[in-house]
């Protein structure tokens, strides 16, 4: 009797180590999948697998290889949870390859959360890793992601150097499909500080490479060779490549580039077709960027009733997105407060006293500011109010930068680019007021100066050019002056500009004249 307990005991014992050791091959093997890039494959094969009958070891590598699969996969991450438990396992046992891909792959997490210094420290610790390891891959890979970083926090000179390793890396290990991307990297890192001859030089490189991209990256690297051969002027390569592109993957923002393309080319009517196309961005960043040079077409094709239109559209999007903005930011702040509170009383007085500070000091400038060029209220007022709203916007940059982020702190800026914002669109929608009533061929007996500010400063937002052109040619134009400026800039008769500034005929003859002189011409 007791022999055949301790047989089935064995018995036990012998059954389940067998099970963990399928798991740990099972697990290899999805890892090879992964290395192939079998995305879809490797993770039903994750979803598939039990992690009741795990070890410890196998859990780690389980978790590792289901971060990496949903990066690869590009789904975003919300949380940092479950890298942190595999790191934390192969930073107490001795598998320095694990541990190095554990360091790289909470690299990735914590840049998909936006959280650049904390992706530097772990790309750092990888890199390291990598280096003694001798292993070129995650080497050549860690270079990658630091060129990366460096040029979003503005470090040219790094991203740069790290971009080169990288490159040799990939020449090392003959990897084209990576030769391709560091050429591409380097390329935009390149025209990014406007060196446009040496981001050439990459992208003329890249695009022999092209062929060996995954296809759902091949029509980001056709776009990229178009702006290449856009900017020197091979418009027929510029087409070919978009035309490839869009028979991969029909994105709104390659009929932008193609829109931009037919443009310079004369076929407006293809341009228009294509910009259509290209409204339908879904990204609000993106959108905006294309809507701008959208603007900027409809006034050069004359259809500026249609680019004012956009105009406003635009303005409503800019309002949208940076309430989103704002949402978003407050989100990180509620997400991070509980390790704020963990840190030494003392920091916290110090860092709470300086931001404070900091916010005092930029609201005295503001007020300075402010009263100091009240002359021309409304343009002044929007420039100045802009130039606030950035201020601020860069001062929530540099706390979230230093990890000062204190609840308070970033909840009062946010309040003041909104109070700022919301003047601007006062003022906006008061010229926009005026503006349409200049259109309609209104008369403007009963406006008052302001009235004729917020109308030209509107203007001067629909058609830039005006002051850039116009304006910029004459000294100490009066409001009238420059109203009038305005009308004949938007083709309005001299019979309609009679009725619209109720001016005689002499009256009208005496604007001309004074205006000449102050624009330095002969009388």
């Amino acid at each position: 009797m007791y022999k055949s307990i301790i047989c089935f005991l064995f018995s036990l014992l012998f059954l389940n180590s067998c099970r963990q050791g399928e798991n740990y091959r099972r697990l290899v093997d999805i890892d090879s999948l992964l290395k192939k890039e079998k995305l879809s494959v490797a993770h039903d094969a994750l979803q598939r697998m039990s992690q009741n009958d795990f070890t410890d070891e196998e859990l780690a590598y389980y978790q590792l290889l289901t971060v990496q699969c949903q990066y690869l996969r590009r789904i975003p991450f919300t949380t940092d949870s479950l890298i942190n438990q595999s790191l934390n396992y192969y930073n107490r046992h001795s598998q320095k390859e694990k541990r190095a891909r554990a360091y790289y792959c909470k690299s990735l997490v914590m840049l998909s959360l936006d959280s650049l210094e904390a992706s530097i420290y772990n790309i750092k610790e990888a890199e390291t890793l990598a280096e003694k390891m001798k292993d070129l891959d995650l080497l050549r890979e860690s270079n990658i992601i630091l060129s990366y970083l460096n040029s979003r926090t503005g470090n040219s000179a790094l991203a740069i150097s790290y971009g080169k390793k990288a490159l040799d890396l990939a020449y090392k290990t003959g990897n084209k499909r990576r030769i391709g991307y560091c050429l591409d990297n380097l390329s935009t890192t390149f025209d990014a500080i406007g060196q446009t001859d040496s981001s050439n030089y990459y992208d003329r490189q890249m695009i022999t490479y092209i062929p060996y991209q995954a296809k759902e990256d091949q029509p980001f690297f056709h776009n990229n060779a178009a702006l290449y051969y856009k900017g020197i002027g091979h418009l027929d390569s510029a087409i070919r490549h978009l035309n490839s592109s869009l028979e991969l993957a029909p994105m709104p923002h390659t009929y932008f580039v193609l829109a931009e393309v037919y443009a310079l080319e004369g076929k407006q009517v293809e341009a228009d077709s294509c910009w259509q196309e290209a409204l339908k961005e879904t990204d609000k960043d993106l959108y905006v960027q294309i809507l701008k040079k959208y603007i900027t077409w409809l006034h050069q094709q004359g259809r500026h009733h249609d680019a004012t239109q956009m105009t406003q559209k635009l303005f409503t999007l800019r309002e949208s997105l940076q309430g989103q903005q704002k949402a978003e930011r407050l989100y990180r702040i509620q997400s991070e407060y509980e390790h704020v509170q963990v840190e030494e009383h003392g920091k916290k007085i110090f860092i709470y006293g300086t931001a404070l500070i900091f916010i005092l000091a930029a609201s005295v400038v503001f007020i300075w500011c402010y009263y100091r060029k009240r002359r021309s209220i409304a343009r002044n007022l929007l420039s100045e109010n802009q130039a606030q709203i950035e201020k601020y916007e860069g001062m929530l940059s540099e706390l979230e930068k230093s990890g000062r982020k204190h609840q308070q702190n970033y909840e009062a800026l946010i309040r003041k680019i909104e109070k700022l914002q919301k003047e601007n669109k006062k003022i906006l929608h008061r010229g926009k007021n005026c503006y349409d009533a200049v259109v309609a061929g209104n008369n403007i007996l009963k406006w008052n100066k302001e009235d004729s500010e917020n109308c030209i400063a509107f203007y001067e937002i629909v058609n830039p050019k005006f002051k850039e052109e116009v304006l910029s040619k004459y000294k100490a134009l009066t409001i009238s002056q420059e109203l009038f400026l305005m009308l004949v800039d938007m083709g309005k008769s001299e019979e309609q500009i009679k009725q619209i500034m109720n001016l005689s005929e002499g009256a009208l003859r005496t604007m001309r004249y004074r205006i000449r002189r102050k624009g330095g011409e002969d009388e």
